[in-house]
């Protein structure tokens, strides 16, 4: 025997009150529920760091709510005369600057999961030695404070646009744009 089983659905401006704020707390992640909603403000973040003198940067971050969520990025190679005070950027050849992980980087990614590591060409003559050693210290200490910035700075960033695209006003814009459908649940129903 064939049964039929018939309920309304309708449209957001259809829906009342009650129904609305279940249909929104429903579908608070609508704008976020696939992995790759945020690529075009990450290839932003890696041009940018391309031109702070991080080559090939490759950005990993988790968020927004758990312990060890943050932003961190690896990269090809580092430009170390961006790092360098005009002073000492000749010694800049002989310097090697490098994005190493630390034991956390499997489980996180966060901007302390990795760190600035360096080295130097030794020179026959103590004195260079002595003198690309200080210019390396300082090219690595900069280096540090531009990558920890910019892992803050990108992350609140992410974090903005990821409150901002769960907010009730950003919902509702989606589920109105695109002329969904409700059942009496708050449910998308587009049969």
């Amino acid at each position: 025997m064939i049964k039929v089983v018939s309920y309304e659905i309708r449209q957001w401006h259809e829906l009342d009150e009650a129904t609305r704020i279940k249909a929104v707390n429903k579908h608070r992640d609508i704008n976020v529920d696939r992995y790759d909603y945020a690529n075009e403000i990450i290839k932003d973040f890696e041009a940018e760091l391309q031109s702070k003198g991080f080559i090939g940067a490759k950005i990993s971050y988790s968020g927004f709510w758990s312990q060890g969520d943050g932003l961190c990025f690896d990269c090809d190679s580092i430009d170390t005369a961006k790092f360098l005070p005009s002073r000492m950027k000749g010694y800049a050849e002989y310097i090697t600057l490098d994005i190493r992980k630390n034991g956390h980087a499997n489980y996180y990614s966060h901007r302390k999961t990795r760190y600035i590591d360096s080295e130097y060409e030794i020179s026959d003559s103590r004195w260079v030695s002595k003198a690309r050693g200080i210019a390396t210290k300082e090219a690595k200490a900069n280096c540090q404070v531009v990558y920890l910035d910019a892992c803050r700075e990108y992350y609140r960033l992410l974090e903005k646009d990821y409150d901002y695209l769960t907010s009730d006003e950003a919902v509702i814009d989606t589920i109105k744009a695109n002329e969904y459908y409700f059942d009496s649940d708050g449910n998308i129903d587009n049969n």
